[in-house]
């Protein structure tokens, strides 16, 4: 199998039971994490790769990541439990643990400080039962004020990489956090949406919908989101000549979208962006982004619909200047409510 071929909406067997891949949520050196669904309910499924590594030298892959498990869990580190793994396909399913990684707070100027305590812990955990976990900042995540550890690798303890001599390095603005920032910068761009991206788009749209929208919409239509029909309506919106559908990328990976129609005026109808990057000024480059193609068209202002109840993104629209024109609320439905703004070019 070639790992790449697993695409959002996919469904793949693990151990007998169907889970949806909603999208990817990174490539490690030892496979590939997507976001999955199974029964309304959210999984990490980690489909094993075996591309070249030119600083980590591998034996086998699957066994090592439920030994590794095995050892953590003994060692009493907070992880996602292991749900299954399916040595055949070399896929392994586990608990997916929403929040904020430490790597992010750093990277947006964040505080962790409440955080190192926990980690000190950990580590003294691990090393009392001859164990180093990787320490690098992207493998922790916060939830509910609680530190994550969300890899399952785990070494041999050598005190050169713990976390006081190594781990601790990227923990903080150190140089050598600033030089893997520099080295590994991913830009934000928009990247106009072809009829293959539909499935991409219907799977971020659920995540949003469960991480935003979640007393807004009723459960039900989250919790039994119809894949097909979006992804035929994102389809149909790709091939309409008057929408224009983006997508929303750091780097290779997609975070969000937005799409307009343009016929005797410019309407905005969705802006999307995935809860972990929200308030990093994305909406501002949309903005930007959306004035300069009214100006190449001649259009001195524009439209944008929004939900009453997503105050996050009203208070966000009405500091960018717009003006309510519009309200058509008091529905039974919340999600009928929407108020629409209009911004001068």
């Amino acid at each position: 199998m070639n790992d790449n071929q697993i695409k959002t909406c996919d469904e793949v067997t693990v151990c007998g039971r169907n889970y949806r891949i909603v999208r990817l949520l990174g490539h490690g050196k030892g496979g590939y994490s997507y976001l999955a669904e199974c029964d309304s309910l959210f999984y990490v499924l980690k489909q094993i790769h075996h591309e070249p590594c030119d600083y980590y030298v591998f034996g086998d892959k699957f066994e090592a990541e439920c030994r590794d498990y095995l050892r953590l869990k003994d060692a009493g580190i907070r992880m996602p439990e292991m749900i299954a793994s399916d040595k055949e396909s070399e896929r392994i399913v586990k608990e997916y643990t929403e929040g904020e990684s430490v790597f992010d707070l750093l990277k947006n100027n964040k505080t962790i400080e409440a955080y190192l305590p926990q980690v000190y812990e950990m580590a003294a955990r691990a090393e009392e039962h001859g164990l180093n976990i990787d320490y690098f900042p992207t493998n922790f995540i916060i939830r509910e004020g609680e530190l994550w550890y969300v890899d399952y690798e785990c070494n041999k303890y050598m005190e050169e990489w713990n976390f006081v001599n190594w781990g601790s390095r990227y923990w903080k603005r150190t140089p050598e956090f600033e030089a893997y920032l520099k080295e590994h910068d991913k830009q934000i761009c928009f990247e106009a949406a072809a009829e293959t991206d539909a499935s991409v788009i219907s799977g971020l749209r659920r995540v949003v919908w469960s991480t935003t929208y979640r007393n807004i919409y009723p459960d039900d239509v989250i919790d039994h989101y119809d894949y097909p029909s979006h992804i035929r309506k994102d389809r149909e919106r790709i091939h309409n000549k008057n929408y224009h559908v983006y997508l929303i990328k750091e780097g290779d990976l997609p975070i969000g979208y937005f799409y307009f129609e343009h016929t005797s005026g410019l309407h905005i109808q969705s802006l999307y962006v995935l809860k972990e990057y929200q308030k990093n000024g994305i909406g501002k480059k949309v903005f930007s982004f959306l004035r300069q193609y009214c100006e190449k068209n001649g259009l001195d202002h524009f439209t944008w619909e929004c939900n009453q109840h997503n105050y996050n993104a009203r208070a966000f629209y009405e500091h960018m200047g717009g003006i309510n024109i519009k309200e058509n609320v008091g529905h039974e439905n919340k999600r009928d409510d929407q108020i629409t703004y209009s911004f001068k070019i």
